[in-house]
């Protein structure tokens, strides 16, 4: 899989429910507090098949180079494979 945009990704569920939608507020305690990770454009991740969450809007991947697993928008994710996205 490969990121869609720069996406900041969190590194548990409830940092994450809590993130989204989107308030830059929130996004700035947790990004100072470092339970969040920016994911630059491009990053190549995959998915952890069993997150153990029945949401699907939310998608636990590995990092870069496996470091850490986050969750973030399944929106913001393609196929590796696929073309990148037109703007």
């Amino acid at each position: 899989m490969q990121v869609i945009g720069d996406v900041p990704a969190a590194i548990s569920y409830d940092v994450y429910a809590h993130m989204y939608p989107l308030d830059t507020r929130n996004l700035g305690n947790f990004v100072t507090a470092g339970q969040v990770h920016l994911l630059p454009d491009g990053t190549l991740t995959c998915l952890v098949a069993n997150d153990g969450v029945a949401d699907p809007s939310a998608v636990l991947v590995n990092g870069p180079e496996g470091r850490m697993a986050y969750w973030l928008p399944a929106a913001n994710l393609r196929p590796a494979s696929a073309p990148p996205a037109r703007r």
